[in-house]
């Protein structure tokens, strides 16, 4: 997504100046920010009757309130962004991370998701994933 928003913007330039070197890390989070609004509309769009703890952000993500909001860390860590169980796209997130931390295990698998992300129903779809995922090596 990072290189087609890229290919976009270097398009719609009126200078003979392209960039082709390494995506930034602005063009990475606004092409994650893009996925992710769009899980949210896949999945959270017909149930409007959302509890109080979440919240729709200012870049279109949802986010759940947790206990440690007092506690001066990063706001996605305080704030992290709210996934469903079944899609695809948190199917390759927590494939992601379980190749980047392979050899750890779930328990740290799961902490290092839910320093950005809370998925529902977590630990259950992160053993059936990694469980899948095993079948298959």
């Amino acid at each position: 997504m990072g290189w087609i928003l890229r290919f976009i913007g270097n398009f719609n330039k009126k200078v003979n100046v392209r960039t082709f070197c390494y995506l930034s890390v602005e063009e990475c989070d606004k092409a994650e920010k893009i996925i992710l609004r769009k899980v949210r509309r896949e999945c959270f769009e017909k149930n409007r009757n959302l509890s109080t703890q979440i919240y729709l952000d200012p870049d279109g993500l949802l986010r759940i309130k947790t206990k440690i909001i007092q506690r001066k860390d990063q706001e996605s860590f305080r704030y992290p962004i709210l996934l469903p169980s079944k899609h695809h796209m948190v199917d390759n997130l927590i494939f992601d991370k379980n190749v980047e931390f392979c050899p750890a295990g779930v328990q740290v698998l799961m902490s290092t998701l839910r320093e950005e992300y809370w998925i529902i129903k977590s630990r259950r779809t992160k053993l059936a994933f990694i469980k899948s995922s095993e079948t298959f090596s």
